[in-house]
């Protein structure tokens, strides 16, 4: 698949599209929607019917969750 120039410029979009980086998704997570989506590149390219508010949107969302799961880990005891 080649990507044009609105998927490369989303590419931070394009893990989140595809899956949770942290196993289970948080209840409202807005990227689910595209999970059931079974070829990878039908995932991907739906990143160009999106306009760009709905991508803002997706973007702070996934890194405000971030943050939010990083905080959990680093509160986790460490057990090595």
């Amino acid at each position: 698949m080649l990507y044009n120039e609105k998927i490369i410029d989303n590419a931070d979009l394009v893990v989140p599209v595809n899956g949770c980086q942290f196993g289970n998704p948080v209840e409202n997570c807005p990227f689910t929607k595209f999970w059931d989506m079974k070829d990878p590149d039908d995932r991907i390219s739906s990143i160009e019917s999106l306009s760009d508010k709905e991508l803002e949107n997706l973007r702070t969302f996934h890194r405000k969750c971030i943050l939010k799961k990083v905080k959990q880990f680093q509160k986790e005891p460490k057990f090595y």
